[in-house]
This record gives structure tokens, sequence and C-alpha cells, in this order.
């Protein structure tokens, strides 16, 4: 429960702009959770992948959740991400960490 939390405080607080580039700042093959959200402070979604880097080149480039996709070419400018890089976790661990954070930040567009 301790990862969760610190997951979330890192997720809240490290809140980044996104733009078409974001992936190129992200360590390539780097595992992890991640969140998008209005700069209004919303939750837009939350994630998990074993690479960050290229699902946020996916997210960008091939949406395949529509609501999100709707806010990212509504609001492309006002969308916001956080990260974190949990490279010793397994996938099936980043999927439960993911799912507590859902359940907490109730994110706008995750699909359940």
């Amino acid at each position: 429960m301790a990862a969760v939390t610190c997951a979330l405080n890192v997720l809240q607080t490290r809140k980044q702009g996104f733009d078409y580039n974001f992936h190129n700042r992200v360590e390539p093959d780097t595992g992890g959770l991640y969140a998008f959200w209005l700069d209004s402070g919303a939750c837009l979604y939350v994630g998990m992948s074993t690479n960050i880097s290229q699902r946020m080149y996916q997210h960008r480039m091939q949406e395949h959740n529509p609501d999100l996709d709707s806010y990212f070419r509504a609001f492309s400018r006002r969308i916001e991400v956080s990260y974190i890089a949990l490279r010793d976790r397994s996938a099936a661990d980043l999927r439960r960490m993911e799912n507590k954070l859902i359940s907490a930040l109730r994110p706008i567009t995750n699909k359940t």
C-alpha cells in the first residue's frame, strides 16, 4: 500500500505539459505508471506500461480511447502528464497499482 500512496503523490505533484515530443523526454524501455490531467487538476486517465516512452507516443499519435482522444483534441494546450518510473515491478504489479490508482483518482476517461 505504501508504494501506491507514493505513486499517487508523485502523479499528483509532478505534472508537466504534454506535447507531441513528450515521449522523447522519457527514458526508453522504462516501465511505470502515468496519468493525464487537465490543467484545472481533473484527472483524465491513469495507465501503466512496461515502456512509458512508447505508450506516450501511442497515446499522442493513435489514441484508441475516444473519450481521451476528444480531450486531447479539444484541450491539447491544457493537457498535463505525470509519471513514475518503476523499473523493478512486474507488469502484474503495475496493473494492480494502476487499478488502485484508478479507484483513488476516478479519472474521467478510463474505461471500466
